[in-house]
């Protein structure tokens, strides 16, 4: 999360505190804000995906699509790494590779299906 949606669910929360004891048509600004606080910060994160999806390495990406393929369908994980000219001890490899770089750990993560 960066500042603006630390920012605006802080807002969010400061305006649902006070309208605690307040009126019920300040309760339901409060809300209001909230749930407009929520869905900012929901389309940030979407549009922070989109962003990583474009700046990703394309070795991200193979990587990306291919843990999600095995995560799909483990008993063909061998079959899915040799259509991708990859072998086990590679795909680790880049794993690690990812794991230890902050950016590309952001950009695999963003590719990774939920």
């Amino acid at each position: 999360m960066n500042s603006r949606t630390i920012f605006a669910l802080g807002a969010a929360l400061v305006l649902a505190l006070g309208a605690c004891a307040g009126s019920e048509s300040a309760r339901e600004e409060a809300a209001d804000a909230a749930t407009a606080g929520m869905e900012a910060a929901e389309m940030e994160a979407g549009e922070i995906a989109a962003d990583a999806m474009q700046m990703a390495p394309a070795w991200v990406s193979q990587v990306a699509n291919m843990a999600n393929a095995i995560e799909a369908t483990p008993a063909a994980a061998d079959s899915i790494l040799k259509a991708n000219n990859m072998r086990r001890a590679a795909f680790d490899s880049l794993l690690y590779v990812i794991a230890g770089d902050a950016m590309l750990t952001d950009q695999y993560e963003a590719l990774r299906t939920k």
